[in-house]
């Protein structure tokens, strides 16, 4: 039951809600440009195999989404070779995916257009191609996910690229998302193929429509010492295997993980394995565009929440925080109650927000202004939605009860 010290609370906080959360500026990807063909492979790797295997190149130009829904933004960093360790441009645009090869770094900016990620080997070692980009800060993508946004991984990604080549932890921390690990942490990546993939897991989204079992054709490369490991992450879950090696999915937060032990890098590669395919789209899918629900309290200290919808003044609405929901990376220009904006203050246009713990439970909780429109509700409305996005560009929503007077 809502308490009269909120409305007495909430009281002596509107007048000093003129905070400022963010300064909304539309960031702009990089322009995506055709990355080097290169290969990488451990130490001991024998590579005579793949000599004079045709590859296929990323074709620039815009693909057409036949998708009649939400797409998904899917970013693609630096795969294993060339851009063949993701499933052909327009095979991913059929199913409504929405591919973004990033030749830069990772950063806030990236992240607040995708919904996932794929960190390849390449961008991991960083030396292919020169000056490859880097993860601006590796706190804020762990919480990127946390948040809803996931990540898909190959081989040795998460295991010890980053450790090894840069000298940096990226890889080993994001194993403990991945649930993964190696019986040699220095790396095992080897070439394998022709395998047969069984499905451990039929009824995960990720090996939906797949059967029992699949022929993978051709040689690629794999980390064969690559193991589920659920001290790391213990909802990590092996829903597939191929050659002892195991596809795993895992949760972190809102968020989301699938780490492919084989990293493949030939044209031939997709197109002869519709069903791998299948399995790689699928974990994309799982993943999806993420709206987070949160708590939301129109008119904080009333109950019920009569109002009159005249168009004269401001509703105060709370929008309750949580272990998963930190407040203060809402944008602030990106809230709407069914359609109307917060409330902008003084020549700097400042958005009227505060910030309080308003039920006393220890999270922060954000308080905003919207700006009353009149004729957007009717007698016979019942309930209100607010809608927004995290810094990040996750989306949140909530609704709660009112009554139009």
């Amino acid at each position: 039951m809502k308490k009269l010290s909120l409305f007495i609370m909430l009281l002596s906080l509107i007048a000093g809600c003129n905070k400022e959360i963010s300064d909304f500026q539309e960031t702009a990807m990089e322009e995506t440009i055709k990355i080097p063909e290169a290969t990488i492979f451990s130490e001991g790797t024998d590579i005579s195999k793949f000599i004079g295997t045709e590859r296929m190149t990323y074709d620039k130009n815009p693909v057409v989404l036949k998708s009649g829904g939400a797409v998904i933004r899917f970013g693609v960093w630096y795969p294993y070779i060339s851009n063949n360790g993701v499933p052909p441009v327009s095979v991913l645009a059929n199913e409504g995916i929405q591919v973004e090869f990033i030749t830069g770094d990772i950063n806030d900016a990236v992240l607040a257009n995708l919904d996932v990620l794929f960190l390849g080997r390449a961008g991991m070692i960083g030396n292919w191609p020169t000056g490859a980009g880097i993860i601006t800060n590796i706190e804020s993508l762990i919480q990127w996910i946390n948040q809803g946004g996931s990540i898909i991984s190959e081989s040795e990604s998460v295991i010890f690229d980053s450790d090894h080549f840069r000298n940096i932890n990226w890889s080993s921390k994001l194993s403990r998302i991945a649930g993964v690990w190696s019986t040699n942490p220095y790396g095992s990546d080897w070439p394998t193929g022709n395998e047969i993939v069984y499905i451990t897991n039929p009824n995960h989204p990720v090996t939906e429509g797949l059967g029992s079992s699949f022929q993978f054709f051709g040689y690629t490369s794999g980390e064969v010492g690559a193991f589920i490991d659920i001290q790391r992450n213990p909802t990590a879950e092996m829903v597939a295997q191929l050659g002892g090696m195991p596809v795993i999915a895992a949760n972190y937060g809102n968020g989301h993980s699938v780490y492919f032990p084989i990293a493949c890098g030939w044209n031939f590669i997709w197109s002869q394995n519709p069903e791998y395919t299948k399995l790689f789209i699928n974990a994309i899918k799982w993943f999806g565009p993420k709206t987070l629900q949160v708590e939301i309290d129109i008119q904080p200290g009333e109950n019920p929440n009569y109002f009159k919808n005249d168009g004269n003044g401001v509703l105060p609405v709370a929008i309750f925080g949580n272990e998963k929901f930190d407040v203060t990376q809402v944008d602030a220009s990106t809230i709407f109650l069914e359609g109307m904006s917060v409330n902008q203050v003084g020549s700097k246009k400042l958005y009227q927000v505060h910030i309080n713990d308003l039920n006393m439970d220890g999270f922060k909780d954000l308080i905003v202004q919207i700006d009353d429109i009149a004729g957007t509700f009717t007698k016979e409305s019942e309930t209100a939605m607010l809608k927004g996005k995290l810094l990040n560009g996750i989306n949140f929503e909530g609704t709660d009860k009112i009554i139009i007077l």
